[in-house]
């Protein structure tokens, strides 16, 4: 993995030395370093998830280059480019009545918890956007779709401090009558979790923002995105609800000449 990243890496800033030489009327090339704040969630927050105990901040950087083509005699154009980027929380939460699966002691067991649920997930990813862009002087506004490669990601956690009502043969999924197993806090006592391999390999999803160069070189950008796919496959049961990646991100951009 630290192979292909760097070799990703590499590729970005040959690409970026390449595209800065060739500069014509009606393209602006801008290189792009943010940081990106936000988490993978369920549409609309479930009942069964109660409270947040905690929300972990993340080394969500990313680095990119985008071509933005603007059209003769007008304020439009389209943008693209290629973004190496991280995206990953970690949360703590309050759960009642939760389905999951996870092992406790060796054995793994299924049914509805009630308790703390400890979470860490990332994703690292090399993202294609594709967007249209209105253009007011040093100010672009996009909108338009992602789609990403994901390199290598990690979904993986812990729940503690709580119970798990046991789904038993021929009872459904969310039966929460099951027998009582207690969960505690020590790693022998707590029941852990790993589903990293059930994640997607390619994401894609919608984003909108806008870059604001206001010196010659130098600007910021902000902008938000949205995964339209769930970050697991469409196979994966064991959580109720679908996650879906929304983060925003804010950073700074460098315009060349």
């Amino acid at each position: 993995m630290k192979r292909i990243s760097l070799v990703i890496i590499s590729l970005l800033f040959a690409n970026i030395s390449i595209m800065a030489k060739p500069w014509k009327d009606g393209l602006n090339y801008t290189i792009h370093l943010g940081y990106s704040i936000g988490g993978t969630l369920p549409v609309g927050m479930p009942a069964e998830i109660r409270s947040l105990n905690s929300y972990t901040l993340c080394p969500n950087l990313q680095l990119g280059i985008r071509v933005n083509h603007i059209f003769k005699n007008t304020k439009w154009g389209v943008m693209s480019g290629l973004t190496l980027e991280q995206k990953g929380m970690i949360i703590d939460a309050a759960v009642k009545n939760y389905h999951i699966t996870f092992s406790q002691g060796g054995q793994e067991i299924e049914g509805q918890f009630t308790g703390n649920n400890y979470t860490k997930e990332t994703q690292f990813q090399l993202t294609l956007p594709i967007t249209a862009t209105f253009n007011i002087k040093q100010v672009s506004i996009y909108a338009g779709v992602y789609g990403s490669w994901v390199l290598g990601s990690t979904f993986e956690g812990y729940a503690y401090n709580g119970y798990l009502r046991r789904r038993e043969m021929g009872m459904e999924q969310g039966d929460p009558t099951g027998a009582k197993i207690e969960i505690g806090e020590t790693p022998e006592s707590r029941g852990n979790y790993n589903f990293s391999d059930d994640m997607r390999k390619v994401q894609a999803g919608i984003i909108a923002g806008a870059d604001w160069v206001f010196s010659k070189h130098w600007g910021a950008y902000l902008n938000v995105t949205y995964g339209f796919s769930a970050i697991h496959r469409s196979s994966f049961k064991v959580l109720d609800q679908k996650l879906h990646p929304m983060y925003g991100t804010i950073g700074v951009v460098y315009k060349m000449k």
